[in-house]
């Protein structure tokens, strides 16, 4: 068993978390991975103590301890809208009748509003304070039919309780 002392631990774990990890961090946690396969190679094989030794490595890893935080903000992210896609499609199996009452009416009104941006060309193209010219004779010639109607239905109204 003296001959185990001399085996190195693979490689590829240490690079990958030299990589990760914050560079405080890294002696202290390889030297202690390197004591935990020197004691799995006393009592496992090469291959387990191996295998043991790529296992220890994915449990040292910390969210505290990585160097780059931002790429995990973004995994997060992805996991939430994953989340977020799972339960609408649970919804809609569940209830197909309301999500797609709500689908077909936003699609219509989105038509709608492209149809109106597409045909509604000429307050856009003069000049902005003919634009709020036209807005408010518009609105003063609707004010001022809206006062007519209501003399006409009151001098109506007040003709036939004089009759």
């Amino acid at each position: 068993m003296s001959g185990h002392n001399t085996l190195q631990p693979p490689k590829l774990p240490l690079r990958l978390l030299r990589f990760f990890v914050k560079e405080e961090f890294v002696e202290e946690i390889e030297g202690d991975m390197e004591e935990v396969f020197q004691d799995n190679l006393e009592r496992y094989s090469l291959r387990k103590a191996r295998r043991l030794y790529w296992m220890e490595m994915f449990k040292l890893l910390r969210l505290s301890l990585l160097k780059n935080t931002q790429l995990l903000q973004y995994l997060t992210q992805y996991g939430m809208f994953k989340n977020y896609f799972k339960v609408s499609i649970r919804g809609l199996l569940k209830n197909p009748m309301s999500p797609s009452i709500n689908i077909v009416g936003l699609s219509v009104s989105i038509g709608f509003c492209i149809f109106d941006f597409t045909n509604i060309k000429i307050p856009y193209t003069s000049p902005p304070f003919l634009r709020t010219a036209m807005v408010l004779s518009n609105s003063l010639a609707k004010l001022r039919d809206l006062w007519q109607r209501c003399c006409e239905m009151i001098l109506h109204r007040s003709r036939k309780c004089v009759v």
